[in-house]
């Protein structure tokens, strides 16, 4: 990967990137930090990434990849750590401003920051291949290989998360999840 490719795949996909690193980390300094330690990272694996004809699956495939490192590198991070940081406030996940007459509106988006507050308290390995999967728009084979473990266990994690934020949803009296 050069670094044109590597700039044209910030242009595309930067803006994910960096939503993936704040939804892992939780607070804009944090998830700054992780997007660039994750770019500095692809600029040293840069090998590791092809792109021979410029493609949207080959940019795909490397926006796949940043996420994979980001992961690693959120996972690493907070092995350091004693305590499991501090998760986002689900009101900075989403634009709370109503639109004139938009009780549909206000009512969709309380559900949404419900159900990203449900993924958001998933334990970490359900979580990171949630966020891949619906996120980040992995299949299970790539999550597996990319995290280095068995597609059965990326299965069972991502129906287990999936039984755990319908439970929650249910809780709080949303159904059909």
């Amino acid at each position: 990967m050069t670094a044109a490719e590597i700039n044209e795949l910030i242009k595309k996909y930067g803006q994910a990137i960096y939503g993936f690193c704040w939804y892992l980390c939780g607070n804009k300094n944090d998830a700054e930090e992780l997007y660039q330690d994750t770019m500095l990272k692809l600029v040293e694996l840069k090998h590791r990434v092809v792109i021979k004809s410029g493609t949207e699956d080959e940019y795909l495939g490397a926006k796949k990849f940043c996420l994979a490192v980001a992961s690693r590198l959120f996972k690493h991070r907070i092995g350091k750590q004693t305590e499991r940081p501090e998760m986002v406030p689900i009101e900075d996940c989403t634009d709370l401003s109503l639109e004139e007459n938009a009780e549909k509106s206000f009512l969709e988006k309380e559900e949404k920051i419900k159900l990203r507050k449900a993924v958001s308290d998933l334990p970490y390995k359900k979580k990171i291949v949630t966020l891949m999967y619906y996120y980040g728009e992995m299949e299970i084979k790539e999550i597996a290989k990319m995290l280095h473990i068995p597609e059965g266990t990326v299965k069972s994690r991502l129906n287990s998360a999936k039984a755990d934020i319908k439970q929650k949803m249910e809780e709080q009296g949303y159904e059909g999840y």
